[in-house]
Order: structure tokens, then sequence, then C-alpha cells
């Protein structure tokens, strides 16, 4: 995020990434160049990140306030929200977060070579954070699979771990089993 603040020099960023229990959006990193602005402030345009999310596309906007696509948002005139750019993070056809950079203080900040440059920063991001999602689901299937060949035969936890047994607590199942 850092690097990015640098890059596109906006007032605000963050990176939202959808939460894999709940499907909702979650804050993940917050940047702001106000001193004062805090993490749990900060301020989201339903309106954008809903356009983002649920089609999958980027948006730029070079006056957000006076943009046709979100005269009827709310938060866009409340946020006082001027230049934005917001991308998706996707990995085959599935929006795995968003990253959203804003400038409060003027309009025209970023350009359409600014959101082919997050575009690009976006899938290198969403391939990362899909790699890291399969390192971890892996972590936790080995750890469950150790587990139970320290007290079951082979046969009945690869049953177990391919999904054609269930693990119950059951004298008669465990007697089955074993």
């Amino acid at each position: 995020p850092d690097e990015r603040f640098e890059v596109v020099n906006p007032d605000e960023a963050f990176i939202m990434l959808r939460d894999a229990a709940t499907g909702e959006m979650k804050l993940r990193i917050f940047r702001s160049k106000a001193s004062t602005a805090k993490e749990g402030t900060v301020a989201v345009s339903r309106t954008i990140l809903d356009k983002v999310t649920r089609e999958g596309v980027a948006v730029l906007s070079a006056d957000a306030s006076a943009d046709s696509r979100f005269s009827a948002a709310k938060s866009v005139l409340r946020f006082h929200m001027m230049s934005t750019m917001c991308v998706p993070l996707m990995r085959e056809e599935k929006v795995l977060g968003v990253i959203h950079v804003a400038n409060r203080v003027s309009s025209g900040e970023f350009q359409e070579e600014d959101l082919q440059l997050f575009s690009g920063i976006a899938a290198q991001a969403a391939l990362a954070i899909e790699n890291a999602t399969l390192y971890h689901n892996i972590q936790l299937e080995v750890r469950r699979r150790n587990n139970l060949q320290r007290y079951l035969p082979p046969s009945a936890v690869e049953q177990i771990m391919d999904g054609t047994r269930e693990l119950n607590a059951s004298r008669e199942d465990m007697a089955s089993i074993i």
C-alpha cells in the first residue's frame, strides 16, 4: 500500500478482502495522509464498492460527486469524494476484494493510465491472495490428516478425507472403522 501511495498520490487508500465465512468485505489495510484519520473511520462509498464487487469492473471517476453514475449515492456526497479509483481483486471471475484510492481535495487526480497500472497491481495481488489461501488450506488438511492418522487406520483416514465417510464419535462407528 505504501508504494501505491507514492505512485498515484491519493489522500487515502485501502484494501478490503471478502471474508470467507460471511462473504462480506472487510477492511484489511488503510492509509491516509490525514494525521487524524483512523482505520475505524474510513469513508467507503457503498455504491462504488457494490459496483466493483458485483460487476467485477474497475471504477475511475475524475469527480465522483459530479459523476452521473453516482448521483444517487448519498455516501459520495457525504464523504466529499472527488477523484476516486477502485479496482477488483479478481481470480477466475471471483472478486476476492478491492483496492480503493481517493483524493478528497481536487478532481482529475487519477487518469486512465493510473487505472491500468492499478488493475495490473490488483491482478498480481489477487494471485498472491489465492496462493496464500490455497497454501493455508493445504496446511489445514495436512494437520487434520496427521491428527486422524494418529488414531485411525490409513483406509479410514482416506475415506474421511475424501468425504465418503463421516467421522462420528459413537462407539459403534469407531468399532467399525478400527
